[in-house]
């Protein structure tokens, strides 16, 4: 529905741990330290292992997904797709979560201490 800001400071999540997972029917939250989270509610792709799974949209939520797996781990590189819509969150030798926005509706919310963007 929105792009991500060229000007939002994406970057200031790098080396930042996943400290918490929370599940709803629609959404998933991740908490990492220093006041930062992210709400999933769209498209998602998560690759652990070099094994992809993808799920266009999360409702309703039936298991973890596998984010569980991303506990205790940090962000290592952060990428963002050329239409500013799609964010690519690396886990070291992990793997990755990369979140889908989609044109029609909001799909994920991105804070930053005080800063906030959705997508």
């Amino acid at each position: 529905m929105y792009k991500i800001p060229i000007d939002f400071k994406i970057k200031k999540l790098l080396n930042s741990t996943l400290n918490q997972v929370c599940f709803s029917s629609n959404c998933i939250s991740l908490f990492f330290e220093e006041n930062m989270s992210i709400n999933i509610w769209g498209g998602i792709k998560i690759s652990i292992d070099n094994q992809f799974t993808f799920y266009e949209e999360i409702f309703p939520i039936r298991n973890d997904l596998g984010i569980n797996n991303f506990i205790d781990s940090t962000i290592t590189n952060l990428k963002i797709n050329d239409n500013r819509e799609i964010l690519q969150i690396f886990f070291g030798q992990i793997g990755f979560i990369e979140l889908i926005g989609n044109e029609n509706f909001e799909s994920f919310q991105v804070s930053i201490g005080i800063e906030n963007i959705i997508v």
